[in-house]
């Protein structure tokens, strides 16, 4: 594949950002633009980058002379939007950065501003869970009152809720589902409003979501589906082994334990931490994060402010992240999302459907279908029609 940068985290998070040009969250040329000003491995350089095409996107709807229609203000709205997102991915070394809750500000009002343009607006709501208030986007295809399938879309480690519109948000609603987009602790709302850290048991997150949508009366109750990407993959798999109203999991990749993941990244850091050294896994794991690849300073930084933990407990929480003594509690049939060059979670994804059994439908594109990279990223329609087919193979389309 073509590399967007030299750097191989940063051609990956490019691509990222380019792959949501299918549904309205980028565009090409904008992109392919600023990749030669990010300096490969650079985090000020990422920044200034996109928080500087985010906003030529909003000068370009700002002439007085021109009236611009409702479409190009959406489309511009969720672009702009989409490049504070990109813009904050790099900035969470240090949590006091005043940008980091500007970013989010900027990009959570943007969005809104793009929802209450579409045919149906979307709506923001709340829902309370034990300890803490999910938020949560409901958008649908239509007012009427119909009961309609639904699908239930949460990110991973690094994504926002917003981001998930861009994956799966658009080809669910045009395809005659209700799309609800969340956010649980640790992920990019609740950490900042209310400081909250990533939990383990994320049917403390779910349970409330579905309560909520079987008290809409367009929403039907035999057909909610649930969707988790990337690290969502294993809060999707938790949630469903506690969640016996879900119709149908998805996991986009399948995760069976995190701590594999952890490891390989940290190996000096896991090993302290296995050997119940504190102060030495708090100090490796700085260390290794200072003096390590791109992909190594990014996640010990962006781990100990998801996490909201010092690095050792921060690491007892992730290590609870696994599936293998729950796995059997799920009720549903799952789809497992497997990419074969994925540089996160390799081999995971098979352990998963292995141990699901007949419950499984493993998808694992092989090279001709450009859908190899982590979470299929960039193989936006593809990924879109298989999984939709197998929902409908499951009866729980519209």
């Amino acid at each position: 594949m073509l590399q967007l940068s030299s750097d191989p985290t940063f051609h990956y998070e490019l691509l990222r950002v380019l792959a949501a040009a299918a549904t309205q969250g980028s565009d090409v040329s904008e992109l392919l633009q600023v990749c030669p000003d990010i300096i490969p491995g650079d985090f000020p350089s990422w920044y200034v980058g996109f928080d500087k095409l985010a906003k030529t996107v909003l000068q370009g709807i700002s002439s007085a002379d021109k009236h611009y229609d409702n479409v190009s203000l959406r489309n511009a709205y969720f672009r702009a939007s989409h490049y504070f997102f990109a813009a904050d991915f790099f900035l969470h070394g240090n949590p006091d950065d005043p940008r980091i809750d500007e970013l989010h500000q900027q990009w959570t009002t943007l969005f809104d501003k793009a929802i209450a343009l579409l045919p149906v607006p979307g709506e923001r709501r709340s829902i309370q869970a034990d300890g803490f208030e999910v938020p949560v986007i409901l958008l649908r295809p239509d007012t009427s009152a119909q009961q309609r399938p639904t699908i239930i879309l949460g990110n991973g480690f690094d994504g926002a809720m917003e981001e998930m519109m861009h994956v799966l948000g658009f080809p669910a609603l045009e395809r005659g589902y209700n799309v609800v987009l969340y956010e649980g602790p640790g992920q990019t709302g609740i950490r900042r409003t209310q400081d909250i850290g990533f939990i383990h048991d994320w049917e403390r997150v779910v349970g409330p979501v579905v309560d909520h949508l079987l008290g809409l009366d367009f929403v039907d109750p035999r057909k909610i589906s649930l969707l988790g990407y990337s690290l969502g993959g294993y809060f999707a798999a938790r949630a469903a082994a506690f969640e016996p109203r879900l119709a149908a999991c998805i996991l986009i990749d399948g995760v069976w334990d995190y701590s594999i993941t952890l490891a390989a990244t940290f190996p000096r850091t896991w090993k302290c931490f296995q050997a119940g050294d504190v102060a030495g896994c708090n100090s490796t794991f700085e260390d290794e994060g200072a003096h390590g690849n791109t992909m190594q300073r990014w996640a010990s930084e962006h781990f100990l402010w998801s996490f909201n933990k010092t690095a050792y407990e921060g690491l007892q929480e992730a290590q609870k992240m696994k599936v293998e003594d729950i796995i059997h509690n799920i009720q549903c049939p799952v789809f497992v999302g497997t990419a074969l060059e994925d540089q996160f979670a390799a081999l995971q994804p098979g352990k998963v459907a292995q141990a699901l059994g007949k419950q499984a439908y493993s998808f694992a594109p092989g090279n001709e279908y450009a859908a190899t990279a982590h979470c299929h990223m960039g193989a936006t329609f593809y990924m879109a029609q298989e999984i939709f087919a197998w929902l409908h193979d499951k009866h729980l389309h519209h």
